[in-house]
């Protein structure tokens, strides 16, 4: 066997015994509810936004292209917020000081921002790449994966259409 056969074969063998590995949520799939803290203080749940179309956004404070979509993803909240449009920023795996850091660095962002410092959630939504953005439909069902960075126009289409009615 040759040595890159050889060590990708042990790599998968000790990858499938390192327990149950990321979630596999696809679309189609019910979101799992959280509760979360906020930056700005209080908690977050999840189900509390039942009824309308919500884009949990997954970031961290190294992300290089979180800065410029978390500043538009201000300019979408703002215009779609009234019909319907929730976004939540879920901070990945980082504290409270460095959340709020990156978030004091941005300036704009009023929609909330929540910390998943253990990245509980994060990994239970099978996040493995920064950002990443899963889009709910208003019953709360998983409709879109953007994973990576996103254009905002593209973004906000998409948006728009689960907000039509039947989206």
């Amino acid at each position: 066997m040759k040595p890159m056969r050889w060590f990708s074969v042990v790599l998968l063998v000790v990858m499938a015994g390192c327990g149950s590995g990321p979630a596999r949520l696809a679309t189609g799939d019910p979101a799992p509810d959280f509760t979360l803290p906020e930056l700005s203080g209080g908690t977050l749940c999840l189900s509390e936004q039942q009824g309308q179309v919500v884009a949990v956004h997954f970031w961290a404070e190294q992300c290089r292209f979180c800065e410029g979509e978390m500043r538009w993803l201000q300019a979408v909240y703002e215009n779609l917020r009234p019909e319907g449009f929730q976004l939540l920023a879920v901070n990945a795996g980082q504290d409270r000081q460095t959340a709020q850091g990156f978030v004091d660095r941005v300036e704009v962002i009023t929609y909330p921002t929540l910390l998943d410092e253990e990245s509980v959630v994060t990994k239970r939504y099978g996040v493995m790449v920064l950002p990443t953005t899963i889009l709910l439909d208003r019953n709360g069902i998983v409709r879109r994966k953007i994973i990576g960075e996103s254009e905002q126009a593209v973004f906000e289409a998409m948006v728009r259409g689960l907000l039509q009615p039947g989206g």
